[in-house]
């Protein structure tokens, strides 16, 4: 399965936005990447690809990061990009780092730790 070119998720968001989706995201988590060792791996949100949806979307449409946010880290990451809903099957393991890193419900800040801009 081959992943959505920039230049139709450039030109795709406008039109996402002009007939009042709610949501755009990322991808449906099925696009696998055979690595060097034998191994899958799914692709998931990037950096670059959720810039480009923020970038291109309308100010009333959401912005969903589907996989590939494993990590605290990841999470504000994405957020900080504008991403307003998650989809991570890491959900247990990022909410037990949190809360070693000492992060809770009240509001503090925190630093993380940026996805790297050519993650896949």
């Amino acid at each position: 399965m081959e992943e959505l070119r920039e230049d139709r998720i450039v030109q795709l968001c406008p039109i996402c936005s002009d007939v009042g989706v709610a949501f755009v995201k990322t991808s449906t988590g099925y696009g696998f990447v055979k690595r060097a060792d034998g191994l899958y791996e799914c692709n998931g949100a990037t950096a670059p690809h959720l810039k480009l949806l923020r970038e291109h979307s309308g100010p009333g449409v959401q912005i969903k990061a589907a996989d590939g946010v494993r990590t605290p880290d990841d999470l504000l990451h994405v957020m900080s990009l504008g991403m307003t809903r998650i989809g991570a099957t890491a959900t247990v393991t990022i909410m037990e780092e949190a809360v070693r890193r000492g992060i809770t419900e009240q509001p503090s800040i925190v630093t993380f730790k940026p996805m790297q801009e050519n993650s896949q």
